[in-house]
């Protein structure tokens, strides 16, 4: 269904072969191992999906924003989820986040933020390392904010 979404959304590089994104990896013989990544895509089609994402579904991307999220499980049992972006301190306006990490893939980071009001900006980092994608994405936020100056 993932795969259909994004056809139809026209993010023609976005590939889906597991629902997590995880990296897939199967026993060739019982020694040898091969590993598939979870999912394909381009920097320019990442952003496309954060916005549509945005455009869909805002409150439930609002809560990525935060440094963690508090939720009661259905047996009454509290529970709190730390955010994984070690930037959101650093960016002012922030407005969304999703980070991911795979041994294939490497460090990615996809945010939404404010340069002003009602001027989003989404940026994307891809195939960065587990700590380089909050630099990356770091000295992405600057350039963009010194450029709209």
């Amino acid at each position: 269904m993932m795969n259909q979404e994004s056809q139809s959304s026209n993010l023609t590089t976005l590939k889906f072969y597991n629902e997590t994104g995880l990296d897939i990896e199967e026993n060739i013989t019982s020694d040898n191992k091969s590993v598939t990544a979870g999912a394909y895509g381009s920097a320019k089609d990442t952003a496309l999906l954060m916005a549509l994402l945005w455009k869909t579904y805002p409150l439930q991307l609002e809560i990525t924003a935060r440094k963690d999220a508090r939720i009661v499980s259905q047996d009454g049992v509290a529970h709190v989820l730390p955010n994984t972006n070690e930037a959101l301190g650093h960016f002012s306006g922030m407005i969304a986040s999703k980070t991911g990490y795979t041994d294939l893939a490497g460090g990615n980071l996809a945010i939404i933020f404010d340069v002003g009001i009602g001027h989003p900006v989404i940026a994307v980092v891809l195939g960065s390392t587990y700590k380089g994608r909050f630099e990356d994405m770091e000295k992405l936020t600057d350039a963009t904010l010194k450029a709209l100056k």
